[in-house]
Formats: structure tokens, C-alpha cells, sequence
């Protein structure tokens, strides 16, 4: 019957994930000690208040990195009684704590950038020290490039994150760059109004960091691809009619669970939907570590009077603003029984009203039967 799948439990990808996360938050935490000592002597010899923040940022993603170490060693843990689900979203809280310590460094340098606008020296840069910048500037993209390659690779948003972050800092360090130029050149101190817009980017870049996990935590939708291809895969199976109502449960980085009803025929027996819900389930959670529960929307297709019965349900329920979706129609004759899923927009204001006007109306057209409308909302696009 339809598929077969080697099952294969989420743990096997969980252990390689850690170690490549932990071993690349380490490479960046001895990249940027390097970068923090070099940085910060600059600025100290120097009088550089933008190399000085530079070097302050480049110390918040030490920490940063450690953050992840942690955050990963805590996540992976495994379920116990307290915590059924695990511990993957310890992650989420990791990528936050992170974003409050960038936010809270960019606050202070601001601070600093703005006492220098008010009381501004001349730096005093050496050929040296314009060469170590150079080399900051070259590391922190190779770093960000790589953290941004492996992030990706193993789903990581915090590696991702801090990608984009070190990317950041270059930018930053090339404008340092600029700025100790100028001051060679023209005898003019932008020292100030470049640390002032470094604060600026940090800020708003620990800000980003936090409302992304942020709102994983509060239950943000999942990329609409991954749907369609778990949709997909349901589908593929020759005995089902249909993929509704599917719904994922994000805890933590690839830590997914999951419902979705799926349309069969009437005709099959408890035997064959048994075998058939267990293969889709072998499927999915060897191919994405996905455990799902799956429901059965029976369909009585091989009916002329169904599809008549069908086709009018549709109408009648298609005829409001809102319905995305009608499905889940079933119509059992000898227990006058009628029963029908509708699918609502999120905008829509009074679900409930639709709720009792569809009722009403089908209802009205199938009187003496037992009507059952359950409204629906859309989870996965």
C-alpha cells in the first residue's frame, strides 16, 4: 500500500547539528577575541571612540557565541516528564538573550557617540593601524560568509543571524576605514557621527535578532514551502483524496509536530486505514523528523448523488465573503446526517456569524437532516 519509508527517529540528525553549531560558534569566538584585542588596542592608542565601539561590538558576538554554545547543549537535551516536548526552544530564548546583549551595547556606544559629537578630537592613525583595520574588515566577511553557509546548512537562525551581524561589522569596519581617511587627509573629525551610526545598526540589528525567535515562540506560520511539500507527500499515496487541515507545532529548530485530516473513500476498512496512516507517518518522520497525527475525512466519491450534494454545498457556503476552502463534505442518507468543513480568513471579524448563516442556509436545504458545520482556519499558507 502506497510508500514504504525507513524509519528514522529526529535524534540521529540532532547530535551532527550540535556538534557543527558548537565547533562554529568556537571559530567565531576566536576570530573575534583576536579582533577585540587588535580593535580595542587601536582605539585605546589611537583615541578612535569608533574603532573602540567596533571592538565593543566585536565582544558582544563573543558572547554571543557563547550564548549558542550554551543555548545548543540546553536545547538538545532530551523530553522528560516536566518537559513531554523537549527542549529544542530553549534555542529561541538563546537567539533573545543574544539580541538584548547586541541591543544593550548598541545603547551604550550611543551614549559614547554622542559625548564625542559634543567634544570631538582628532584621531591619530599610523599605517599600521590602517592595515590591521583593512584585515578586520577582510575577516569579519569571511566569518560572516561562513557562519551564514553552515547556519543554513543546519538550520541554525541564530548562526544565520550572526552571519548577517558579522557582515555587518565589516561594513562597519570599512567605514572606520573611511572615517580614519578623512581624518588624515583633511584634518576632520567624522569619529563621532560614525559612531553614532554604528550604534544605530547595532541597535537595529539586535532588535531584528530578538523578533525572530520571538515570534517563533509566539507561534509564527511556518514557510508555506514546507507545507506543500509535507502536502505533497500525503498526496502522493494513491488512496488519499485530499490533504486539510494541516497543522505544525514548532519546539524548536527542525523539532516539528503535527495534525492533518486526510480524504479517503468510505469504502475502506479499519484494516487499510490503519496501514495506510502508518506508512504516511513512516514517511514523514524519516523524511523530516515529523511526527504527526492524522485524521479521516471519509468521502463517498463513487456517488452521483454525492457530487450532487457536494456541488450544492459549495455553492451555498461559497456564497460569503472569507470561505477559502469547503471540504470535508459527507452526507450519510440513512442517518440523515450532513457534515461540512468551511475554511475562514484570518480577517474575517465574526467567524461565528458565518458559522450560524452557513448552518441556516444548509439547513434550510436539506431539512430534516442533522447539520454539522465546523469552521476552519488556514495554518499553512
Amino acid at each position: 500500500m502506497g510508500h514504504q519509508a525507513k524509519e528514522r527517529g529526529a535524534q540521529t540528525s540532532e547530535l551532527p547539528r550540535e556538534k557543527t553549531i558548537v565547533r562554529t560558534s568556537v571559530v567565531g569566538i576566536c576570530t573575534n577575541l583576536a579582533l577585540v584585542a587588535f580593535k580595542g588596542a587601536i582605539g585605546l592608542a589611537s583615541g578612535s571612540v569608533a574603532i573602540l565601539l567596533d571592538a565593543v561590538n566585536n565582544l558582544t558576538d563573543v558572547l554571543s557565541s557563547v550564548v549558542t554554545i550554551v543555548g545548543i547543549r540546553m536545547a538538545s537535551r532530551p523530553a522528560d516528564d516536566e518537559h513531554p516536548f523537549g527542549h529544542g526552544r530553549i534555542e529561541y530564548f538563546a537567539s533573545m538573550l543574544v539580541a538584548a546583549i547586541i541591543v544593550f551595547a548598541g545603547v551604550s556606544s550611543l551614549s559614547e557617540s554622542v559625548q564625542k559629537i559634543m567634544d570631538p578630537q582628532l584621531p591619530n592613525y599610523s599605517a599600521v593601524m590602517l592595515v590591521i583595520i583593512v584585515v578586520a574588515t577582510v575577516v569579519k566577511v569571511v566569518l560572516g560568509a561562513f557562519y551564514k553557509r553552515v547556519g543554513h546548512k543546519v538550520s541554525s537562525d541564530t548562526l544565520v543571524a550572526s552571519g548577517a551581524d558579522a557582515t555587518f561589522d565589516a561594513v562597519i569596519s570599512a567605514g572606520t576605514l573611511v572615517s580614519a581617511l578623512v581624518a588624515i587627509v583633511f584634518q576632520v573629525s567624522v569619529d563621532g557621527i560614525l559612531g553614532l551610526a554604528i550604534s544605530v545598526v547595532i541597535v537595529k540589528s539586535g532588535w531584528e535578532m530578538f523578533a525572530g525567535p520571538m515570534n517563533e515562540l509566539l507561534g509564527t506560520r511556518e514557510d508555506a514551502s514546507f507545507y506543500r511539500k509535507i502536502q505533497d507527500d500525503i498526496n502522493s499515496f494513491d488512496e488519499v483524496e485530499g490533504v486539510y487541515d494541516l497543522v505544525l507545532h514548532d519546539y524548536g529548530p527542525e523539532r516539528h509536530m503535527g495534525a492533518c485530516n486526510i480524504g479517503v473513500a468510505d469504502t475502506m476498512t479499519a484494516h487499510q486505514l490503519n496501514d495506510l496512516t502508518h506508512d504516511i507517518q513512516r514517511l514523514l518522520r524519516g523524511k523530516y523528523g515529523l511526527d504527526i497525527i492524522i485524521g479521516i475525512h471519509a468521502i463517498n466519491k463513487d456517488d452521483p448523488h454525492y457530487l450532487q450534494v457536494q456541488e450544492r454545498v459549495r455553492q451555498e457556503c461559497g456564497r460569503y465573503l472569507g470561505v477559502r476552502q469547503v471540504h470535508g463534505i459527507y452526507i450519510d442518507d440513512d442517518h440523515k446526517d450532513l457534515s461540512v468543513d468551511v475554511l475562514l480568513d484570518f480577517d474575517v471579524a465574526d467567524p461565528t456569524s458565518i458559522h450560524n448563516q452557513i448552518q441556516s442556509d444548509l439547513q434550510k436545504a436539506w431539512p430534516g437532516y442533522v447539520v454539522h458545520v465546523r469552521i476552519d482556519r488556514d495554518y499553512s499558507e
